[in-house]
């Protein structure tokens, strides 16, 4: 028995510094620095455990520089800001911020500094800040997200409960609008689209705008003149429509229905851009037509589907996803393109690829000169 006490220590420090070894191996100072060679950063988490890794791939896909381990799920909701860009998931509240200029990564970032509160379902940087709305669930037939500002340090500085389900979130200083679905029990269709004008001076006597005879939900918004543009799911929850409506009124002037499903919209010198999953549109607002400048076909080996796209600086980014492919030691999963916006070329075309033990179940893709000073 004596044996038996003495030998019981010694394995757990065996295994403790072996724990410790790997640690310090994998990932020690819970951030990697940017190789001067990568072309992009690759964030992968798992949709239903806490797990992933980010790492670095150059101009050819091959991996280059070291890997970091994170705990992150479901990193499917995310924010471009000109400073600061921020992963967060529908799942899990955790987050994931990148500086512009800085290869430090902050992961330990949860609304409400509580990482076991539910996800989130719309997110936006503010500077030092961050605004976010968590989903809530169902209340008495009414669908509640908590909208939660707070500082990069961790600091609460607003919590409120509002009445929608949000899928983004247009910042205008006073006040915000929020844009999304609201939960209708009586209706075939139970959630309908909605715009909530949130006051930061009186969180309490928000405005309620609703869509339901026309749209599902909202799922985009960008400020255009006396408009709010609003990529729009139509009532069969096709993101085939671009809602113009009045600012001030809030009424649904128009609309323009694309033969497409649209993802992310933006302004750039007086025009709007769109990005869908065939392409690149440039829309014509006063006229109510647009016109396809980059089709995505034309740099799919094969039949993909568009995993992440957005616009960042001049330029728009687009992961073109198809299925995972063996190529010796490592699987392809599609091509990253980096399109200019003033001529409407592929800059680059970068192959996305991962080491055989990493699936890229949810990514996110982003170009590492973001993460470099001067660049």
């Amino acid at each position: 028995m004596r044996r038996k006490y003495k030998i019981l220590p010694l394995f757990m420090f065996i295994v403790i510094s072996a724990c410790s070894v790997l640690c310090i191996t994998g990932c020690s100072s819970k951030n990697v620095s940017c190789p001067d060679d990568a072309e992009y950063c690759v964030i992968n988490s798992d949709m239903l455990k806490q797990k992933g890794k980010y790492y670095f791939v150059d101009s050819e896909g091959n991996s280059v520089g070291d890997s970091c381990s994170i705990r992150m799920q479901d990193l499917s909701v995310y924010d471009i800001g000109e400073d600061n860009i921020v992963l967060t998931g529908s799942r899990k509240n955790n987050a994931m911020i990148f500086k512009r200029g800085s290869s430090e990564v902050k992961q330990d970032f949860f609304f409400l500094n509580e990482p076991k509160y539910t996800g989130v379902s719309a997110v936006k940087t503010r500077g030092d800040t961050v605004l976010g709305l968590m989903n809530g669930g169902v209340l008495n037939d009414t669908y509640i997200d908590v909208l939660v500002l707070q500082s990069l340090d961790g600091e609460v500085l607003r919590q409120s409960d509002i009445e929608i389900y949000a899928r983004d979130i247009l910042d205008n200083g006073s006040e915000a609008v929020i844009v999304g679905h609201y939960y209708d029990r009586e209706k075939e269709k139970h959630f309908l689209a909605e715009i909530v004008k949130y006051d930061f001076d009186n969180p309490e006597q928000y405005g309620q705008y609703k869509y339901g005879e026309h749209y599902s939900e909202f799922v985009r918004i960008i400020p255009y003149g006396e408009y709010y543009l609003c990529i729009a799911k139509n009532l069969y929850s096709k993101s085939n429509t671009i809602a113009i409506i009045n600012k001030n009124t809030f009424e649904l002037e128009d609309e323009i229905v694309f033969s497409d499903d649209l993802g992310r919209i933006k302004e750039k010198d007086g025009r709007i851009y769109v990005l869908g999953l065939k392409g690149l549109y440039e829309v014509n607002i006063e006229e109510r037509d647009y016109t396809r400048r980059l089709k995505f076909d034309d740099y799919a080996d094969s039949y993909s589907a568009v995993a992440v796209s957005y616009f960042l600086d001049d330029k728009c980014y687009a992961f073109l996803r198809h299925g995972k492919v063996a190529n010796g030691d490592i699987n392809e999963y599609g091509y990253m393109l980096k399109i200019d916006m003033d001529t409407f070329e592929v800059e680059s075309r970068t192959p996305i690829t991962s080491d055989k033990r990493t699936t890229l179940e949810i990514a996110f893709v982003l170009p590492a000169s973001y993460m470099r000073e001067n660049e």
